[in-house]
């Protein structure tokens, strides 16, 4: 299929390597600062002069929750839930537990109103991480600027090499 510099299948490796360089100059460059500069939930406007492109935000990280000791977890409800088991511990009760520690820390028992901890379960935070969301008709003005000398984008595609093309 290569049938030159142009051909689709050199034109597509190019894009795939441009893409992944991109998304790993996102990742290292400039997420890191963007995150440690605005707190979870911040959104900010992104302009380029006068006119509204998209908006910057920090998505507030998820919630997670996931047994990470099934012995303790089974330990738990046999002594706290034993209907819930029938030869193992039924998936949608598994599914609330996890439910309940993934948006309360713990489990929530209804008939106290206390939370506890629930033996080999855990709950964790995603990362936080920026996210950008561009309005209608962004790409034109994105266009536009950067041919017109007012975005430089020459830093970002500065591709890593290793000597002289064959």
């Amino acid at each position: 299929m290569n049938a030159g510099m142009g051909s689709a299948d050199v034109q597509l490796a190019v894009i795939k390597y441009i893409t992944d360089h991109l998304a790993a100059v996102r990742k290292t460059d400039l997420a890191p600062g963007v995150v440690a500069a605005l707190a979870p939930g911040a959104r900010l406007p992104i302009k380029i002069g006068d006119t509204l492109v998209g908006w910057l935000s920090i998505p507030k990280p998820s919630r997670k929750a996931a047994v990470v000791n099934e012995a303790k977890f089974l330990t738990w409800v046999q002594d706290n839930h034993p209907t819930e088991i029938v030869p193992s511990v039924r998936g949608s009760f598994t599914d609330l537990v996890l439910r309940s520690v993934r948006e309360r820390g713990g489990w929530l028992d209804k008939s106290t109103g206390e939370l506890t901890d629930v033996p080999g379960v855990e709950r964790s935070f995603g990362d936080p991480y920026p996210k950008v969301d561009l309005e209608d008709g962004a790409g034109d003005v994105i266009g536009a600027a950067w041919r017109g000398g007012l975005i430089d984008i020459g830093h970002m595609l500065a591709l890593e090499g290793g000597g002289e093309a064959a």
